[in-house]
This record gives C-alpha cells, sequence and structure tokens, in this order.
C-alpha cells in the first residue's frame, strides 16, 4: 500500500529566507559595534601619547561625530556586498593635505609644506604659554600682522588691483617666504604685540627686559612611531567582533518564526 504524502515546504523556505537576511543583518550589526568598538581604541591611544588640544577636532562633538582622530567610514552595505568598514585618520578628501597625526603610524620627518623650515610655537612663551595650550589668534602669523620695512620704508606691492603691504605669506598662504629664507640687509619685519621676525631664525617680541622667542623657525626633525593605529585595530576588532556576531545572530535567530 502507498500512502502519498504532500508537504508544503513554502513555510520552511520563508523562514530560511528570513533566517539569511537576519544574520546578514547581523553580521553588518556585528561590524559596526567593533568599528566603534576599535574607534574608541584609537581615541584611548592618542590621549595617552599626545597632548591634545582640541579634543572636538580630535575625537568628534555632538555636531560632528568621529573627529579625525579615528573616522568611521560608511556603515557596510547589503545590496552592493560590502560588508566592511573603514576607519582611518583625518577627513576624507581633505584639502588641507595629509594630517600630521597620522605621519606617527610609520615615523618619518616632520617637513615643511613649503620651503626649507617648520614654523614651531615656542613653549612657555605667549604663542604656547602650556604645553596644553592652542595659540591663541593675536600670536598666530596672521594674527601678528608683518609688515616689511626697508631701509625704514614700509614695502607695499600690487596684488589683484590693488596696493597692499608686502605679506609673510607666499603661495598658499605658506610662510615660506621667511621660514627659511635668508636675512635680507636693510630689511626688517614688524608685527604686533611687539614683535619682530628674523627669516630663517624665528618670531621674538620686545619686553621691558630685551627680547624673548615666541616662534622659533627649525629645520625637518624627526616624527617617532607612537600612533600604532594598525596594531591596536588588530588587537581590538577579532575580539570583539567574535562576541557581537555571536550575540547579534542568537539574537536574530530567536525572532525569526
Amino acid at each position: 500500500m502507498n500512502i502519498a504524502i504532500t508537504i508544503d515546504t513554502k513555510p520552511f523556505e520563508a523562514i530560511t529566507r528570513k533566517r539569511e537576511k537576519r544574520i546578514l543583518f547581523s553580521v553588518v550589526a556585528a561590524i559596526n559595534a567593533t568599528a566603534k568598538r576599535v574607534q574608541q581604541a584609537e581615541h584611548d591611544r592618542v590621549r595617552s601619547q599626545f597632548i591634545v588640544r582640541k579634543p572636538a577636532f580630535f575625537f568628534g562633538s555632538a555636531g560632528r561625530p568621529g573627529g579625525v582622530a579615528a573616522k568611521l567610514g560608511p556603515s557596510p552595505d547589503i545590496a552592493s556586498g560590502r560588508l566592511y568598514r573603514e576607519i582611518f585618520v583625518g577627513e576624507a578628501g581633505s584639502k588641507a593635505g595629509p594630517l600630521l597625526l597620522a605621519e606617527f603610524e610609520k615615523g618619518g620627518t616632520r617637513k615643511p609644506f613649503v620651503g626649507k623650515k617648520v614654523a614651531v610655537p615656542i613653549t612657555g612663551g605667549p604663542a604656547r604659554p602650556t604645553p596644553q595650550s592652542s595659540v591663541p589668534k593675536a600670536y598666530t602669523f596672521a594674527g601678528l600682522k608683518f609688515r616689511k620695512f626697508k631701509s625704514g620704508t614700509l614695502q607695499r606691492r600690487k596684488r589683484r588691483g590693488k596696493t597692499v603691504n608686502e605679506s609673510v605669506f607666499g603661495e598658499f598662504g605658506r610662510l615660506s617666504r621667511v621660514a627659511g629664507a635668508a636675512a635680507e640687509s636693510g630689511v626688517q619685519w614688524k608685527g604686533e604685540q611687539s614683535t619682530y621676525l628674523i627669516p630663517g631664525v624665528g618670531v621674538f617680541q620686545r619686553t621691558g627686559e630685551g627680547s624673548r622667542p615666541v616662534w622659533a623657525f627649525l629645520p625637518p626633525f624627526p616624527i617617532d612611531k607612537r600612533l600604532e593605529f594598525v596594531s591596536t585595530a588588530e588587537r581590538v576588532a577579532p575580539p570583539w567582533f567574535r562576541e557581537e556576531l555571536e550575540r547579534e545572530t542568537v539574537e536574530a535567530l530567536t525572532r525569526v518564526r
């Protein structure tokens, strides 16, 4: 005797598809959660190795999440098959050039953007009163408003149809004109706050007791390997991803009926 049994597999197929979809979403959730764990570890590393003068810039704020110390790229996208999330130092597509922080991953040499020397504020002086201080606006090169005098005469030049004072800034607003230049005979650069600039040397401020250094123009100097961005991610990501994936998968499968 033959007994025919018909089984409707559609409900099981629907459950399987739901489970597959849920698992994919679990993977995405686990990747996102792990990326945030790595981001936090990278931020902690930066805090432990550097003096952070602008926390919102490096670590983000409510209106600008993430910051540049460990920026999260776009979330994974199931439709395109992109099941990963990038974490990088700096702003993607920034026109300001590479962030100096990134140079501390492999080490190297601190070089000027243009010219031969790097302008460095003197710690303990008015441009950087303490190691934690940012440069006050009044003591930036723009704020000091240096004017060029030759034999006592203010030097001016034509620019875009206007006559303006000679500037310490060269092409692209860099200090290439004075940072690595040699002093010119009979030329003086005078600025606000009783300051004066010596090309190739630095900026000084007259005080009642003489002069004190404000900025120094230094030759390129070494950058050490202290960021450890890659090794931090390699240490943090694997254990957290396993934990997050297990938790998300269990939750996803229990929700499928």
